[in-house]
């Protein structure tokens, strides 16, 4: 009669938690990359809705002065708005859109608007940048130029 014998061999066993050791690595640092991952890109949609609450909150003023403003966050969020007046524009561009009260026509020019929100992420600086057009109050030939 044959002897059998029954169970796994001390070879087979430690084949297997060998490879059991490299599958777990291997889960273990995908989960860790997308954890990673999740984390920046909520950091990055953090950003951006702040950014746009800046764009919006810069509607509701209406006509803009060319300006700087900056200033941070409890998030730990940096953060810039930049009203650049738009060089050589056309009449009808600066005189387009709604008219703000007690401002009279040809009294204004668009502007580019960028808000600029920066933050530290885990292994480089990060920012997120929006830009669009408005319409600020236009400077008058005696005014100072910025």
């Amino acid at each position: 009669m044959a002897d059998r014998q029954e169970g796994f061999s001390l070879i087979e066993t430690l084949v297997a938690l060998a490879l059991l050791g490299l599958v777990s690595g291997t889960v273990y640092s995908s989960y860790t990359a997308s954890m990673l991952g999740s984390e920046e890109s909520a950091q990055t949609a953090l950003a951006t809705r702040f950014a746009k609450s800046k764009l919006d909150e810069i509607s509701v003023i209406g006509v803009l002065d060319e300006s700087r403003h900056q200033g941070t966050t409890g998030d730990g969020f940096r953060w810039r708005v930049e009203v650049t007046p738009i060089k050589d524009q056309e009449t009808s561009v600066a005189q387009a859109g709604r008219q703000p009260r007690g401002q009279p026509r040809g009294q204004r020019a668009a502007a580019l608007v960028t808000v600029t929100v920066s933050w530290q992420g885990r292994n480089a600086d990060r920012s997120v940048e929006l830009t669009t057009v408005r319409l600020i109050a236009a400077q008058t030939s005696g005014e100072r130029e910025g």
